[in-house]
């Protein structure tokens, strides 16, 4: 069951980690855990060109974690848990 979305923030979102970017690993990791229904990467940096973020498990959002939690309860208000990153 997916009743969470996750809130990731993200220095630099072009950053890849063992050959594959960041975002697609976090994604993947996140989804493939079974909790998490969609991503939410905070960043300081409109990167949205520079990276390839799955438009139906993942949002990119410039700005701290407080702001992808705005943006997350406005497009998922019915997901009950948040699973926040520290950075």
């Amino acid at each position: 069951m997916r009743s969470a979305f996750a809130l990731v923030p993200v220095a630099d979102p072009a950053e890849s980690v063992l050959g594959m970017p960041l975002l697609e690993r976090a994604v993947r990791t996140l989804l493939d855990a079974g909790c998490v229904r969609h991503v939410f990467f905070c960043t300081p940096v409109n990167a949205s060109a520079a990276t390839s973020v799955h438009e139906s498990t993942a949002t990119l959002v410039v700005g701290d974690l407080a702001e992808g939690l705005r943006v997350a309860r406005r497009m998922m208000p019915d997901v009950p848990y948040a699973l926040v990153h520290e950075p």
